[in-house]
């Protein structure tokens, strides 16, 4: 018995430690970063010369700071992500494959298997952004607008209308920093120990907690479902990366207002928008299932798990 819970503790912690460096790390980072900006504007450049760069630093300081963060983090991640991998192998006959970050790994493919997997992934981006438009309307539907409040006032912090900060902050940094850890370290540890839908319920729910408020919670949990559902046909970080660039791009996209009217009026363009998302949603998650993963085998550093 006490053998058993050692064994199950011990899965745990292969889970939820990186996510209390995760934590740590984001918030030491971007608070260490804002106290040398304030320690560099009182004692090293107290000068009218520098107002405008402070200025920019200030207005921009819930975007810059926590992308100047995720970029240092990354290094930190790709090197346990990197780690994690040399544990774990594919069997080939007598060779042992590691798996890379290309899309469908090094296997050798015919040009047809390539264009279906390449097509796949195409729907798979128009169904991450249908998905956001559906969501959206959902959220809205179902809370009301009021209970949107806090989230309407985080991205009012983000400054989204300064077009230059958004495009590294949210289509770079972010979608690769996120990707990495969640899907590529989180996700992919609970998957080595709990399988499939039980580590995507789990990675997505940290996902969606680490977005504070109720709406970009459940927003962020189903996302990370369909990011994790990607991950795991490709078994490779680059289409989730990609899926979730372009559910940014659609965030952004909704952010200025473009459905608003669409929305407010509920006539029969906004249903037919409902009807089109849902079936582009739906045909680019199966068109996402038709690639075929590979099983692999684990090994830990202190025993082999099958």
């Amino acid at each position: 018995m006490i053998e058993e819970i050692k064994k199950y503790l011990k899965k745990i912690s292969w889970i939820f430690v990186p996510f209390f460096w995760y934590i740590v790390g984001v918030v030491i980072t971007e608070q260490l970063l804002y106290g040398l900006f304030l320690l560099s504007v009182k004692y090293f450049f107290d000068s009218e010369a520098y107002y405008p760069v402070f200025k920019f630093i200030v207005a921009n300081r819930y975007v810059l700071f926590p992308m100047i963060s995720g970029i240092i983090l990354t290094s930190f991640f790709i090197r346990l992500y990197r780690e994690d991998w040399k544990l774990r192998v594919r069997k080939d006959g007598d060779r042992y494959l590691f798996n890379t970050t290309e899309i469908g790994g090094k296997d050798k493919k015919n040009i047809k298997v390539q264009f279906e997997e390449m097509t796949g992934l195409g729907f798979g981006l128009l169904s991450s952004m249908a998905l956001c438009i559906l969501l959206t309307f959902g959220i809205n539907f179902f809370a009301g607008a009021a209970s949107l409040d806090q989230a309407v006032a985080e991205a009012s912090k983000l400054k989204m209308s300064d077009i230059y900060m958004f495009i590294p902050a949210s289509l770079l940094v972010a979608p690769v920093f996120e990707e990495l850890f969640f899907r590529g370290i989180l996700f992919r540890r609970a998957r080595d120990r709990f399988g499939f839908w039980n580590a995507a319920i789990i990675s997505s729910l940290v996902f969606g907690i680490v977005h504070e408020n109720t709406a970009q919670m459940l927003f962020a949990f189903i996302m990370g479902l369909l990011f994790a559902y990607t991950y795991e046909r490709y078994e490779a970080l680059l289409p989730a990366v990609l899926m979730h660039m372009s559910a940014n791009l659609m965030s952004f996209v909704i952010s200025m207002g473009i459905f608003d009217s669409l929305y407010m009026e509920k006539g029969i363009l906004f249903y037919c928008m409902i009807l089109i998302c849902s079936s582009v949603t739906l045909y680019g998650i199966y068109k996402l299932g038709k690639n075929k993963i590979k099983e692999y085998v684990l090994f830990s550093s202190t025993e082999k798990e099958d």
